[in-house]
Parts: C-alpha cells; sequence; structure tokens
C-alpha cells in the first residue's frame, strides 16, 4: 500500500522495473477537507499509474462517496470514508477489509471497526 506523492509514484516506476508482479495498491487519503476540483485531480493522476494495480481511496467525513463516481476507474478500487460516517463504507468494502484486533491495539484510523464489529453487521 503506497500513499501517492510524485516522489512515491518515482518509487513505484523503479519498484516495479525490479521485482516480479506484485499486486500494488496505489492510495490516497484525504484526513482533511480538501476542495472536490482537487480531490478529482488527484484521482485522476492516480487512475493513469500503470504501475498500480489496484486503488485505495479514503474519503473524510465532509466529502460524498458520490465524487467517486465522477472517475471511471480501469482498476479495482476500494473506496473507504473515514469516521462514524465513513463505517459502513468498510463493511461494504468488497476486498481488504481494513479492520483491527484489539489483541494488537486499538483503531489506526479514525472509524476504523474491530472484526467483532465488522462480523455483527454480518452476522
Amino acid at each position: 500500500d503506497v500513499e501517492y506523492c510524485a516522489e512515491n509514484l518515482r518509487f513505484l516506476k523503479q519498484f516495479r522495473g525490479r521485482t516480479q508482479r506484485k499486486q500494488i495498491i496505489l492510495s490516497k487519503h484525504y484526513p482533511t477537507n480538501c476542495p472536490e476540483n482537487a480531490v478529482l485531480q488527484d484521482l485522476e493522476i492516480i487512475n493513469e499509474c500503470e504501475e498500480a494495480d489496484i486503488i485505495k481511496v479514503v474519503l473524510n467525513e465532509h466529502h460524498s462517496m458520490e465524487i467517486l463516481n465522477q472517475v471511471s476507474f480501469e482498476k479495482p478500487l476500494i473506496k473507504l470514508k473515514l469516521g462514524n460516517s465513513g463505517k459502513y463504507s468498510r463493511a461494504e468494502c468488497k476486498f481488504l477489509c481494513p479492520v483491527y484486533d484489539p489483541l494488537f491495539g486499538a483503531a489506526v484510523a479514525p472509524g476504523q471497526m474491530s472484526k467483532e464489529e465488522i462480523m455483527s453487521i454480518f452476522f
């Protein structure tokens, strides 16, 4: 899981050329409110990154998940939202469901749920 920034994109290009094919997640987190046009600009660049296999976007509580519908993602997309309003987005995630186990410490992101909380939603 590599966070999107210009330096990390350069790293990915070098890394991809030196290793066997691995699944690389290119992620972008928006912990604070950011203008929608800036988010869309980032997402267009991320979507075009050939070195990424999966894209992960983590929006803050102020962003609407609808913003993600404005980009035609060509790769699998993990879409999450931070905070209490984002808890459902974590349970809804189709793969790589981000949970934590209290045996290993507390949640590392606002809105992250324990495996017990996720399981209680489905069972």
